[in-house]
């Protein structure tokens, strides 16, 4: 299937919050996800992340890790001490234990491909049934 053009209607129903402090990504994933889900909100680095992710609850969340303010890792934190069962799933350019978050339901390496993002976010889903 592709995922670029054919929208996927599995996620019609969900909401997802994209964290990441480089606007263009963010908002590149943001528009292509908003196709496939309810609704998606963004925020541009961990602390604008967390206050989003209390005000709206998503189904799934998408960060980056390395940010300004409070970074992805503590982010991902702090939402799994809220809600130890909350999808996230982290991006990041670097492929290094440093980086490493076992918090998250999956990990995929920056630059982000939408088949990779698709398959992650389905993977997340599946885990929780």
């Amino acid at each position: 299937m592709n995922y670029s053009v054919e929208p996927n209607i599995l996620f019609k129903d969900s909401t997802i919050l994209i964290v990441d402090d480089d606007v263009f990504a963010r908002t590149t994933i943001a528009r292509f996800l908003g196709k496939r889900f309810k609704e998606v909100f963004q925020a541009g680095n961990g602390l604008d992340g967390l206050a989003a992710y209390n005000e709206h609850h998503p189904d799934i969340v998408v960060s980056d890790i390395e940010m300004p303010k409070m970074n992805g890792l503590e982010m991902v934190k702090r939402i799994k001490a809220i809600n130890a069962d909350q999808h996230i799933i982290v991006a990041t350019a670097y492929n290094d234990d440093k980086h490493k978050c076992p918090l998250a339901c999956r990990t995929i390496i920056k630059p982000i491909s939408y088949t990779a993002l698709i398959e992650a976010i389905e993977s997340c889903f599946i885990k929780a049934k």
